[in-house]
Parts: structure tokens; sequence; C-alpha cells
């Protein structure tokens, strides 16, 4: 009797129900089932409760009846049906029939059948394939809201794993192969053009329009091949402020309806917080991007401060700050501002996004690069293909930690998934550095045949040529590179000359870069180029002079006026080692140090240079030796551990050493250690040589001096009388 009271029913009913509540959201969550799953259970459990409440009710008066003797009448109609056996039963029954409704939802679902077939499942797409997003047709008033819609949908459809966007980058260089413009609006008919191009099942249009005081926007998924219209969307928001998370709803109907697991739909966060809830500054980060994809660096820079003004928590602008600043090679100082507020920031990022920016700042800000690779490896956790993820992983891998096969696998897997220009780049590097001439050369052409005339692999030609000394067909290659890639190269135009001794030439090109710098107010250039003259006069002519031409350059140009992360320690400070000026060198390691975090291998650098300033040779060139190590390029800092070995008296370690940077196959070895080091080390060796009593090599070092000198500047040319009279002495002697 008890049992049956009503309260007690309820209470067990709705006990029971949250227990079974908690299991359907979790099979819903855990499994990927479709959220009306979880709604139907509880409209089940709702029609249940008054069914048990009535069954309840029968069962006690029944329970009463058989304990005071009262006859009960036999139920008939619905009466009959309310019994705690029959109400379970039923229970039962119909979330069985939720289960089987569900189920076969999921089964059309992913076999592509009915109206709720996805398309991959239908075969209309490929899982994991690519689409194009085009520019969305703006039809509000202002005619400035499309683009960032545009750009907010990009962001949300990126998260997908059921199929991957052509980034922008590829596209640049598909536009480029098509001989247009790279500045080119992709909309539809063009992104239609491009995907038939490149093999894209599909791309997204659409357009955002007025309604009433709001908008709506709609979006259509539109096949590459015929333009029929495979899929159309619409969302509406009631004013600029739900534009975003009218866009967030928009893209995850999207990405259902193409075949993405609802499991990850539901982890995926919402746009206005993975990327801002401010419109004005989407529109600027928007801007910013394509100010990038033009080359105008400096716009896209300014756009990127103003997104960030609109909203100081903007994680992705501050992240694409980072990079942007990072790839035109600019200061340290806001290169690290920039990626460490991202890094602070990337739980507001989307998943992949949180993965870059922790792998970006792991490399860049904290020098470390397995913590860096671990997480390009969790953004290929989730996206196997994820193009960035593949290079930069690689970079780290042939540039940091010399793991040179494994780069080169990754690069090629890049490649093979829709290549971007630093697939190619980083692979000729990679094959270079293995040694497979043949091999880096095959890649260059395959960058050329992929992007004919492309400006960056025009300068990669101009790499491989110095790399392997052919600096008449380097000075023919720089003259074809397009104006807009001149002002990156000037090292070249200054080294070229200067490695041939023509220090002249050298300095009128530093010369004309100081001015430039002067006239744009630069402090950093102004002193980087200031100090490339005073670096000739250490190295070819007189050292005290050098450092009296450097307190002159310091007092013009004083190291306060740029970021102490930017400021260049090193060089300043190997100018003071060369007189042994060692409180000097203490004193800028010590400025060095407390600006930024450093890698190992500058660690050891700096601590080569003390050893050599106090004359600790031994120090030094264990030193030299660590730094050479712990980094990719497989010549920095052999010049330097030569000299050690050569103050320590150690000629064989240090002929050796000679050895071993003039025959290293690294693409970057002039800027290593050839521009400024060739001529003087061929000199040094033939020294060496000739005081070994090894006449055949003697004569081969002071050849190759004569012949890369032979045109030096009258100042140097009494350095080429006296290895010519070296050559004719050794000659005669072996006659």
């Amino acid at each position: 009797f008890a049992q049956a009271h009503p309260g007690r029913v309820a209470g067990l009913f709705l006990a029971s129900s949250l227990v079974v509540l908690f299991v359907v959201y979790s099979v819903v969550r855990f499994v990927g089932l479709p959220d009306w799953v979880f709604w139907g259970a509880i409209g089940l459990l709702a029609v249940g409760l008054p069914i048990m409440l009535m069954a309840g009710k029968h069962e006690r008066q029944r329970a009463e009846a058989a304990l005071t003797g009262t006859h009960v009448p036999t139920p008939t109609g619905m009466q009959r049906h309310f019994t705690w056996r029959k109400a379970l039963l039923g229970g039962g029954l119909a979330f069985a029939g939720l289960a089987l409704v569900a189920g076969g939802y999921m089964a059309m679902r992913v076999f592509g059948i009915g109206p709720v077939g996805t398309l991959v499942a239908s075969g209309v797409l490929d899982e994991r394939g690519r689409l194009i997003v085009a520019e969305f047709a703006d039809r509000t008033p202002d005619g400035n809201v499309a683009p960032s819609v545009t750009q907010a949908l990009r962001i949300d459809l990126s998260q997908s794993r059921a199929v991957r966007l052509m980034d922008a980058t590829a596209i640049r260089e598909a536009l480029e192969r098509m001989q247009r413009p790279d500045t080119a609006r992709v909309e539809g008919a063009l992104a239609r053009e491009i995907a038939q191009r490149e093999s894209v099942k599909a791309i997204v249009d659409g357009d955002v329009g007025v309604l009433g005081s709001g908008y709506v926007v709609a979006a259509r998924l539109v096949g590459a091949s015929d333009g029929a219209e495979l899929l159309a969307l619409r969302e509406t928001a009631a004013d600029a402020a739900g534009l975003i998370p009218a866009v967030d709803r928009l893209s995850k109907k999207l990405r259902e309806r193409i075949g993405e697991s609802l499991k990850t739909l539901r982890a995926s966060e919402p746009l206005d917080r993975v990327t801002t809830s401010s419109l004005d500054a989407l529109r600027f980060y928007t801007r910013a991007e394509q100010a990038e994809q033009r080359g105008a660096v400096d716009e896209s820079i300014r756009l990127l401060e103003q997104a960030i003004a609109e909203d100081t928590l903007f994680a992705m602008a501050y992240r694409k700050l980072g990079v942007v600043l990072g790839n035109a090679f600019r200061e340290r100082s806001r290169i690290d501002a920039a990626l460490t507020k991202a890094f602070e920031l990337r739980d507001r990022l989307p998943p992949l996004e949180r993965g870059h920016a922790a792998a970006y700042y792991y490399s860049n800000v904290e020098q470390d690069a397995e913590r860096a690779i671990d997480a390009y490896r969790s953004v290929l956790a989730i996206d196997p293909d994820d193009g960035r993820a593949l290079n930069n992983q690689a970079v780290l891998l042939g540039s940091r930690l010399r793991r040179w096969p494994e780069a080169e696998a990754s690069y090629r897997r890049a490649i093979a998934g829709g290549a971007v220009y630093q697939n190619f780049t980083g692979l000729i590097i990679v094959l270079t550095r293995q040694g497979r001439s043949e091999a880096a050369d095959s890649a260059l052409a395959a960058f050329e045949a992929w992007s004919p005339g492309h400006p960056i692999a025009m300068e990669y030609s101009v790499w491989l040529a110095t790399a392997r000394r052919s600096y008449a067909a380097a000075d023919s290659m720089m003259r074809f590179l397009p104006a807009s890639r001149r002002a990156g190269p000037s090292f070249f135009q200054a080294g070229l000359p200067e490695v041939r001794g023509q220090l002249r030439a050298s300095g009128q090109v530093a010369a004309r870069m100081l001015a430039e710098a002067e006239r744009a107010g630069d402090n950093l250039d102004r002193l980087r180029w200031a100090l490339w003259l005073v670096r000739q006069e250490l190295r070819y002519r007189d050292p005290a002079a050098a450092v009296r031409a450097l307190e002159r350059v310091l007092g013009q140009h004083p190291l306060d006026l740029v970021e102490p992360a930017d400021r260049p320690h090193a060089e300043v400070a190997e100018l003071y080692a060369a007189t042994g000026r060692v409180a000097e060198v203490r004193r800028l390691r010590g400025e060095w140090e407390a600006a930024a975090r450093r890698s190992p291998a500058e660690r050891a650098a700096w601590d080569g240079l003390e050893a050599t300033a106090e004359r600790r040779f031994g120090d030094a060139i264990a030193a030299y030796r660590r730094a050479n190590e712990q980094q990719g390029s497989l010549v920095a800092f052999l010049p330097e551990l030569a000299r050690a070995y050569d103050l320590a008296d150690q000629r064989d370690s240090a002929l050796a050493v000679y050895e071993r940077a003039i025959a290293a196959p690294e693409p970057f070895k002039f800027v290593d250690a050839d521009f400024d080091r060739l001529g003087p080390t061929y000199k040094r060796m033939g020294e060496l040589y000739e005081a070994r009593g090894d006449r055949q090599k003697a004569l081969d070092s002071y050849g190759k001096f004569v012949d890369l000198w032979k045109d030096a500047d009258a100042e140097l040319q009494p350095l080429v009388t006296d290895v010519k009279a070296r050559i004719a002495r050794l000659v005669g002697e072996r006659r």
C-alpha cells in the first residue's frame, strides 16, 4: 500500500528519470546522436509521469481492496492498462522505439540515404576533400559586411574534420597559374574555375542582405563541374552583433550536411568566442589578410593592430600579427609580444588554431623545438592533412634537429595534400643538406613547374648557385628577380661583390641601404647596415680601427634606440672581442640574456665568443662545437670553430674544420660562412697546407683564392700578388 503512494511514485519516477536522462545525454554526446534524441527522451518521460501516477492510483486501489476484502470491479476501457507491468513495458517499448528511430536516422545519414544522408556518404563530396569558400556577395547598404562574414565562415569551416579548405596561399598560387592578378576577388564564377583546375569538387558561396533592421545570411554549396546547387541554407541576425552567431549556426548546419560527426560539431566552440565578438575587429582582420596576400605587409600589420585595438581578446589577430611580423623578419620584440599574447589567449582559438598558436610560440619564443613538434603532432592528430602543421613540423625537424629524412617525408606529404611554395623551398633545403643535389634540382624544377615564374623559385635558384659557388650565375639570376623581391635579397647585392674581394661595390650597397633606413627612420636597419661597413674594416683591414669605427657608429646610432630583444648584441660583441675588450663582451651578453629567451645554439655561440675574447681557446672550441651541433645549418659557427683551433695551435684540426665548412652541402652557406670568409679561408688553408708540406693541397687552396679574388679591389691586390708568388715558389719547388 505504501509503495503505491503518489508522492513515493513521483519521487521514484523522477529519480529514475534523472538517471535515464544522464545516460541518454552521455550517449548523445559521446556517440554523436542528434539532439532530438535527448529531447525525445524528455518527452517520453513527461508522458510517462502521469501514466505512472495513474498506474499507482489503480494499484493502490487494488491493494486497499485486498486488505479490506472490498470487491473492486474489473477495470474496463483504458483503465485496464494502468498496471505496473504494462506501464513499465510500455515505457521500455517507447524508449526502444526512440532508439530504433535514432538508429535508422544515423544509418540513413552514414549511408547517404534520403534527405538526412550526408554529402560525403552519398559520394557527392570526398571525405577530407577540399572546398573553396568564395567571397560572399554584399547586399547591405554599407557594402562591407560580406568580407567579414566570409572570413568568419572560413574560420569555422577550418575546424571541420569532414573537409579541408583550400587556403589563401594555394588560391593565390592558382591565380598566378591562371595568369590572373593574385588580388582578384574570388567570387562564384572565378571560384568555380579555380575549383575545376585544382580538382576541388565544390565551392561555398552566398550573400549577405538586409531583413528589416537585421540581416539575412544565405550560403550555397555548389558543384564545381556543373554549377548544380547541392545545398542551400540561411540564417538571420537581428542586428550586427548577431551576425557572428548567425554564421556559427549556418556553418554548423553546413558541416552537418557535408558529413561532420555530430560529436565533433558539439565540441566546436562558438565563433563569437574563437574569433571576436566585434564585427569591426573582424573587418580589420579580414582586410589585413587581404593585404598580406597582395604583399602589403605594412598595411596588414597596421590593420591587425587596429583589430586588436577593437578587441583586446582577439586571439587570432595576435597570432596572425606574430606570423606576419615573423615572415617579414621584423623586430623580435614585437614578434615575441604578439605570439606570447596569442599563447595566453589560446583557449579562445579553434582547436587547430590553438595547436598552431602553441607550436609557433614554443618554436619562436621559447626556442623549444621538441615541444613545438609535439604541438604540431597534436594538430595532425585532429587533421592529418593540415598543410601548415606538416610544413612547420618539417621546418623544425630539418632546421633545428637535423632529422632530414623525417623532414623530407613531412614536406612530401604536404605537397601531395595541396602544395604551397614553402613546401618546395623546405624540400630543397633538406635534400641539399642530405647531399642530394640532383634531387634538390628536381624539387626546384617541380616548384617552377607548379608555379612558373614564381619569384621565390628564382630566389632559391640564387641560393643554390651561391651554395655551389657559381657567383656569375647568381649575379645573372639576381637581375631577373622582380622589383618586389629586390628589397629582400639586398644581402645578395652586398654579399656577392664582397665574396670576390670587391669591398667598394659592397660598401656602396650598404651605404645605399643605410641612407634608405635613415630616410625611413628605421633605427634597426640603420644600425645593421652601419655595422656591415664596420665589419668589413674588421675582416679585411685593421681590427683596432674597426673598434674605433664601431664607437662612432654607436654614437650616431645608439643601441638604446632599438628594442632590447632586437639589438644586434652579438655583431657588436664580435667587434669588441677581436681586440680583447672582454668587459664589453660580458656587458653585452648580460643585456642579450635579459632581452629574450635564447636557444641552446645561441648560448653556446656566446660562450665561444666570450672564451675567444679571453683567449680560453679550449673552451671556445667546445662551445663552438656545441653551437654547430645544436642547429640545422651544417656550416654555422664552423669558421669560428676553425679559428679557435687555429689560435690554439691545433693546425690539423683547424684544417679539418675548414675543409668541412668548404665541402658542406649547406644551401645557406653563403650567408653562414662564405660571403665574408671564403677568400680568407682559402688563403689560410693554403698557408696551413704549405706549412705541413702538402704542396698539392696548398696549391689547390691558393689557386681557389686567386681565382676568387682575381678582380678584387686594389687595396686587396697585394694579398693576391703574395699568394701568386707562393704558388710560383711551390710550383718551382715541385719541379
